[in-house]
């Protein structure tokens, strides 16, 4: 495990930065990211009669916007910006789905008079290709309730698993496939 190890964040390795790509799609990419920013902001808000608070959240996120592009990090060299559309249209509600279904899944196991945790480490089998993919696997499986990803490697993801039945949801590959697929080419 020493030296295997690689920290992701928001799909670059630690110590890289973006690559330099085409004014056009880094501009396009800013664009996605503002207006992603605003939508996020207007929900989390729904305040939107008071001026000051809507100018607040639209300089907020171009802030935010002008620092991820200052910082490169904005340009998402690993995934296109017509597969991160993909990932928000066909995997995101795949994903709330699976939280709604693990959330209902530790209700039951908090409520149930048996105890049917059993605290595990898993090692979870990664085969994806980006380090993107791997941050987007790692932070699904903490997403959903039941499992919190410890560490990210180049093949692997070290995993605590709450019960036995996190642990074979994680071992069956179905989250790597459908994270695989937003890496496929669109």
């Amino acid at each position: 495990m020493p030296g295997k190890a690689e920290v992701v964040y928001l799909g670059l390795a630690a110590g890289q930065g973006g690559a330099r790509r085409g004014p056009g799609e880094s501009v396009s990419h800013a664009i996605f990211l503002f207006l992603a920013l605003v939508a996020f902001w207007a929900v989390l808000s729904g305040h939107f009669e008071e001026r000051f608070l809507v100018g607040a959240g639209l300089l907020t996120a171009a802030a935010v916007t002008v620092a991820m592009v200052r910082l490169r990090l904005v340009l998402m060299d690993e995934w296109p910006l017509r597969r991160v559309l993909r990932a928000a249209v066909v995997y995101l509600p795949w994903l709330l789905w699976q939280a709604v279904v693990a959330n209902v899944r530790m209700i039951r196991i908090v409520w149930s008079p048996r105890a049917e945790v059993a605290p595990r480490l898993v090692r979870v089998p990664c085969r994806l290709r980006t380090s993107l993919g791997r941050a987007t696997f790692a932070n699904s499986i903490t997403f959903t309730p039941g499992t919190v990803s410890i560490l990210v490697e180049e093949d692997a993801v070290l995993v605590h698993a709450l019960t036995a039945d996190d642990e074979a949801g994680l071992l069956d590959g179905s989250l790597e496939r459908h994270v695989a697929r937003l890496e496929a080419p669109a």
